[in-house]
């Protein structure tokens, strides 16, 4: 219970005890009577003074203060908590207005930047950055895990550390897995077995085009590997030329169909600009429950280090959701 409650409540108890023995001691305040009193019968004329009852008096006077004093005490607790608790509400408000500005600044800054980056000079990176893609996604197909760092030439795992996949949990797996869905995810391990899940505090990369790629490819790759059940909903198909939005598949009467789109009609080109030490991956990729949806992907390198990685904007192309609920 709130403390601050329980006070007040205690305080309405004293006030009521207060009036209570006001009330009581007002009653006996003139009957203190002696055993001779006592004895005399209902209604008797005797005309004896009554003494009065000094102690009541005292009580009476302490209950006619203490009932009304303590009542207005709780009340005005109560005005002055709600006066507090306004205040901070209001305080709450403006910073939480504050922190919003902030964050709207901070991203329209992010999208300037976004918009005054530049293309790489060498036109055979973008080639080479889906080649490179073409053959991660083989090698996970093929659950070849251990040779993903092989392809990755731009980047060095630290010295004692190795990176690794976590499947996604299932009830064949693991018997005591009671959950709705799990998803896999990529983590870098010591020699003695030790996880680490923020990869990119044990990684470090070239500062280039093609080390910011594949700091990307290690950003998304979760999307395609293994999914259980719920798990699915964040399944991607990645898209970066005409042929993969050709080739794209979505649910459908319980197996897998081609869906009908007019791959001209969309501009699907993987695009990667840079500016300063921030280098911004725009892509397409595929959803069942989203569609075709273009995002740009901010990754920040500094001294050989991704400090940052930023969901830039999104925005959807093409509107679809495979009406399959897990």
């Amino acid at each position: 219970m709130n403390p601050l409650l329980l006070t007040y409540l205690i305080g309405v108890l004293i006030s009521f005890a207060a009036l209570f023995l006001f009330l009581k001691s007002c009653k006996d305040l003139y009957y203190e009577q002696d055993k001779d009193e006592m004895d005399l019968p209902f209604g008797s004329d005797d005309d004896k003074p009554r003494k009065v009852n000094k102690r009541n008096v005292l009580f009476t006077i302490i209950g006619a203060i203490l009932w009304p004093l303590t009542l207005l005490i709780v009340i005005f607790g109560v005005i002055i908590q709600l006066i507090v608790e306004k205040r901070q509400t209001k305080k709450y408000e403006v910073k939480a207005r504050q922190k919003a500005l902030e964050a709207k600044k901070k991203e329209q800054q992010r999208m300037d930047a976004f918009n005054n980056s530049i293309p790489s000079d060498n036109p055979t990176d973008i080639d080479e950055c889906v080649a490179l893609w073409k053959q991660i996604v083989a090698l996970t197909d093929a659950e070849q895990y251990a040779k993903l760092t092989e392809c990755l030439n731009e980047i060095n795992v630290a010295d004692g550390y190795t990176l690794n996949v976590s499947l996604c949990k299932t009830p064949q797996d693991d018997e005591d897995f009671n959950g709705i869905g799990s998803d896999s995810y990529l983590y870098v391990a010591d020699k003695d077995g030790k996880q680490e899940w923020d990869i990119f505090k044990f990684i470090k990369v070239t500062n280039s085009v093609k080390g910011a790629w594949q700091a990307f490819v290690l950003h998304e790759l979760w999307h395609i590997l293994p999914h259980y059940w719920h798990g699915l909903y964040n399944y991607r198909q990645f898209i970066f030329d005409k042929q993969d939005f050709q080739n794209v598949h979505s649910f459908g009467q319980g197996r897998f169909w081609i869906m009908p789109i007019d791959a001209s009609k969309y501009d699907v080109q993987l695009k990667i600009t840079q500016n300063g030490n921030d280098y911004y991956v725009s892509y397409c990729y595929w959803n069942d429950w989203e569609g075709l949806v273009r995002e740009v992907v901010e990754i920040t390198i500094i001294d050989g280090k991704v400090t940052e990685t930023n969901n830039l904007s999104k925005k959807v192309e093409f509107q679809y959701d495979c009406g399959i609920v897990f």
